[in-house]
């Protein structure tokens, strides 16, 4: 893996930004595949939002980039919302009333709360230890048919954070492949603007 990281770099100009390590995997034989996992190290923190009632308002406030009471659901800007958050966390007892007024929009784009993610959370949860945990997760699904793409680093990380990100989501991937690596066809490794080394396991 080492060799593979070192040969995407080496096919890298320099840019004048951190470009990102992306990672694709084409599958086959595999119509779908949509899960959620935590990095081992983290390239980006996500900015959580959170749905919630009085129980947990006030960690909300404390824990999230931004809470939204139930009370004030209606006077959201759903797209505004979408567009600026990465997560949301919904409270179980009211995802009815959440599904409802923002359902539709997020619904779209794949942001809802949802159980896949443990961004449902019941009124009694310890919202500390779930924040902490979404900030490292990140969605591995299909798009565009059967290929995955997914960022694993940044160019300013050392190889070995990254080689482990890689390591840890194939693994992963694995567990949800119905065939395991037959089901893998191909895996590229390329800077945001260079050119990808591709392999197969």
């Amino acid at each position: 893996m080492k060799e593979i990281i070192t040969k995407a770099r080496e096919n890298s100009k320099k840019r004048n930004f951190n470009q990102s390590f992306d990672l694709i995997i084409n599958l086959k034989d595999v119509e779908s595949i949509d899960f959620f996992i935590e990095m081992k190290h983290p390239v980006k923190e996500n900015k959580i939002c959170a749905f919630v009632g009085s129980e947990l308002y006030d960690d909300a406030k404390k824990y999230c980039h931004e809470a939204i009471h139930s009370d004030d659901f209606a006077k959201q800007d759903v797209k505004k919302l979408a567009k600026e958050y990465d997560l949301f966390i919904g409270q179980a007892n009211i995802m009815p009333l959440i599904a409802s007024t923002f359902g539709r929009v997020l619904g779209r784009l794949g942001k809802m709360p949802s159980p896949k993610a443990g961004s449902i959370v019941p009124p009694n949860t310890n919202l500390k230890n779930v924040i902490e945990r979404l900030s490292k997760t990140v969605r591995i699904r299909t798009a565009g048919g059967s290929v995955i793409r997914t960022i694993v680093g940044k160019e300013d990380m050392d190889d070995s954070k990254i080689e482990e990100n890689i390591n840890w989501i194939l693994d992963q991937l694995m567990h949800h492949l119905p065939n395991g690596k037959e089901n893998i066809k191909s895996i590229i490794l390329k800077t945001t603007m260079g050119k990808g080394v591709k392999w197969q396991i």
